[in-house]
């Protein structure tokens, strides 16, 4: 895939971590960025993910909630009955 060419701008103290994280890895500045791109993507992905998670097992807690409650309906019915 062919790499497209993007200008950001970032203040010193950032400018300085992209370079001697760079300088330490021994690659581009640019190769740091693209990290720090892929790492933030994943993160969203996997975030999303959790929260489709969390949403399902909130149904299905709900729902044995609801089975429950209509069990222990039955239940004070046919105590109340005797």
């Amino acid at each position: 895939m062919q790499s497209k060419i993007i200008t950001i701008r970032v203040d010193e103290e950032t400018y300085k971590k992209i370079r001697e994280d760079a300088e330490r890895e021994k690659v581009s500045m640019s190769t740091i960025i693209k990290k720090a791109i892929d790492q933030y993507y994943t993160g969203r992905r996997e975030a999303q993910l959790n929260s489709v998670e969390v949403l399902r097992r909130l149904n299905d807690l709900e729902r044995k909630y609801q089975i429950l409650l209509s069990r222990l309906n039955i239940v004070e019915e046919k105590l109340s009955g005797e």
